[in-house]
């Protein structure tokens, strides 16, 4: 669910941004919009690491997907790797 979330919130900025500075009408029209729908999209993908934490300064619950269930089995099963994996073993 919150993949759609995801989705839906980092195209339609991106879309906003993009109509905002360039068109589909000739090549540069589209690197005119590109390159500012790109960097804001980088923008939110700066900020996304502090939401949960402002979040929980503000007193709200935050939960991990793990925690309540919103797991694929494949999502799982990384997950399960990942704790039998010692980390000094993932760096490399």
């Amino acid at each position: 669910m919150m993949q759609r979330f995801g989705a839906v919130f980092a195209i339609a900025p991106a879309s906003a941004v993009f109509a905002a500075d360039g068109h589909l009408g000739t090549p540069a029209g589209v690197t005119d919009g590109f390159k500012p729908a790109l960097a804001a999209c980088a923008g939110f993908a700066l900020l996304s690491p502090r939401v949960p934490a402002q979040l929980a300064d503000m007193g709200f619950t935050v939960m991990h997907v793990a925690d309540v269930g919103l797991l694929t089995a494949a999502d799982e099963a990384i997950l399960e790797l990942r704790q039998r994996q010692p980390i000094g073993d993932r760096l490399r």
